[in-house]
């Protein structure tokens, strides 16, 4: 878990917004916390035995629906198809749960996720959460067969 927090952490400095508005530091301070198996998780992506990349998928109480969160990659190992490999790790551990749909939320300054989004089918759709952050766009992705 102290290597997510410490991806998470930098993902947040990286980011450059705080994320205290989503309750940031209580959702580290309680990892794995809502990322706990078997209804959701957290994966990282390593090169060289260093974790460099994380996701975290999380149950949501909306019926048949969870949330991808914290996918990241550092600047050092983009360009690996790292980011791509754990959005679809994701999704595959969401249909393993049973899940039929896989939301989102983003900023849309974050334009290299969103074309990753919307290449693995991503499509948008209204707000289902909270989300306090000015301009945060929303995603589902059926998984039904």
């Amino acid at each position: 878990m102290a290597e997510v927090a410490r991806l998470f952490r930098a993902y947040e400095a990286w980011l450059q917004v705080p994320l205290c508005l989503e309750g940031f530091e209580a959702e580290v301070a309680s990892l794995p916390g809502f990322y706990i198996a078997p209804a959701g998780g957290l994966w990282l992506a390593r090169v060289e035995g260093r974790a460099c990349g994380v996701v975290g998928l999380r149950p949501l109480e909306i019926a048949g629906a969870c949330e991808m969160k914290r996918l990241w990659v550092e600047p050092s190992a983009q360009g690996l198809g790292l980011g791509r490999r754990l959005a679809e790790t994701a999704l595959a551990g969401a249909k393993e749960r049973g899940y039929s749909r896989l939301l989102i939320d983003t900023l849309p300054k974050l334009e290299t996720a969103l074309a990753l989004y919307r290449a693995l089918g991503f499509r948008p759709r209204n707000r289902y959460n909270d989300n306090a952050l000015p301009g945060v766009l929303f995603f589902e992705k059926d998984m039904t067969p």
